[in-house]
């Protein structure tokens, strides 16, 4: 065989394995159950542990941490809100200054 036609037939190799592998993908993700979320996996252990758990204090520093967070991001936000407002009063004043400068430098 000439090296071209090696090329193609080793492509079409590789192609048709691609199929193949992506096929068998396809097919295995419908026999595997999905990994269990955060809040479930907490559930089956506090079923199984008393409330002392390790999972569900991790669970509650996790939601501890997450309200944390949403409280820093809402005073960030507000201050952000509050200086751009300060400044764009700032702004205004400045034009109105300056139009009252002009109109009084034209009459």
């Amino acid at each position: 065989k000439s090296g071209s036609q090696r090329r193609k037939d080793r492509k079409e190799n590789l192609r048709s394995e691609v199929a193949q592998v992506k096929g068998q993908l396809k097919i295995s993700h419908l026999f595997t159950k999905p990994p269990l979320s955060l809040q479930q996996q907490t559930t089956k252990d506090t079923d199984r542990l008393d409330t002392g758990s390790t999972a569900v204090k991790d669970h509650q520093g996790i939601q501890n941490i997450d309200a944390q967070y949403n409280v820093i991001r809402s005073k960030v936000a507000q201050k952000a809100r509050d200086s751009i407002s300060q400044r764009l009063d700032i702004e205004t004043e400045k034009s109105i200054d300056l139009m009252k400068n002009i109109l009084g430098a034209i009459t």
